[in-house]
């Protein structure tokens, strides 16, 4: 199956690099959707899963629920990423901003992800702290 077309237009010469399902943490709470990684950029997209828009009314509050969770980061505003545990989950992605704020993924298959992001040529720090 093809991955879904970006919810976002690429910038000129930017281009996508990796698109995994994800989760946004926040607290004990958690947010699905998709992420997608760029040579410039992450970006992070809420999904809604389609058995919530039978009530049209609980879609949409979910939806609105979900809106403030999506990001778009330059990859040059991320001093580090690091691999963190999140319950029974080994795999959470921690990024550490350079506005002082943490946020947190979990990224289905994590490896390969964590290794395309700490290849990409605007991202500031190289190493995975473990």
């Amino acid at each position: 199956m093809a991955d879904p077309k970006p919810p976002f237009e690429l910038t000129s010469g930017e281009r996508l690099v990796l698109f995994r399902p994800a989760g946004s943490v926040r607290g004990i709470g958690l947010t699905s959707g998709r992420i997608w990684l760029t040579d410039r950029r992450l970006y992070f997209q809420p999904v809604v899963f389609w058995a919530f828009w039978i009530a049209p009314l609980v879609g949409l509050m979910m939806w609105a629920l979900a809106r403030p969770h999506r990001r778009d980061i330059a990859l040059a505003d991320i001093e580090k990423h690091t691999r963190v545990k999140f319950g029974r989950n080994p795999n959470m992605l921690r990024l550490g901003t350079r506005g002082g704020v943490d946020l947190n993924y979990i990224v289905d298959d994590y490896e390969p992800f964590a290794t395309a992001l700490a290849k990409q040529s605007a991202f500031t720090s190289k190493a995975i702290t473990t």
